[in-house]
């Protein structure tokens, strides 16, 4: 079996430092194509967009900054959810990690 990422990813408890968390605008966050997802079932998403609108956000999602806007690391599927329900802001974790880490990241999430 071959490896897919160097084990240097893994010598820090934490892979993705998280700088801050706060509430940011949606329409300042950049989805990557390879980020979206190419099945959602529509009947779940409406399931998490009702979850949401009742109890709200439970697990905030996880960006980067990138110069004035930010890049979703985690959580398409709660960033959709809350476009559905035209929310303007959401409640986002802002992570300092490189491009490795990242994509770590989404693996696991998904």
């Amino acid at each position: 079996m071959s490896k897919i990422f160097n084990n240097s990813l893994f010598i820090s408890e934490n892979l993705i430092k998280i700088v801050e968390t706060k509430e940011i605008e949606i329409d300042k966050i950049i989805i990557r194509d390879e980020q979206k997802r190419k099945e959602v079932s529509r009947e779940k998403m409406i399931q998490l967009a009702e979850s949401i609108e009742m109890i709200g956000l439970i697990h905030p999602i996880t960006v980067v900054k990138e110069d004035d806007k930010y890049r979703l690391v985690a959580g398409f599927r709660r960033f959709t959810a809350c476009q559905m329900l035209e929310k303007q802001t959401i409640y986002a974790r802002i992570a300092e990690a490189d491009e490795q880490l990242e994509i770590l990241v989404h693996l696991e999430e998904n």
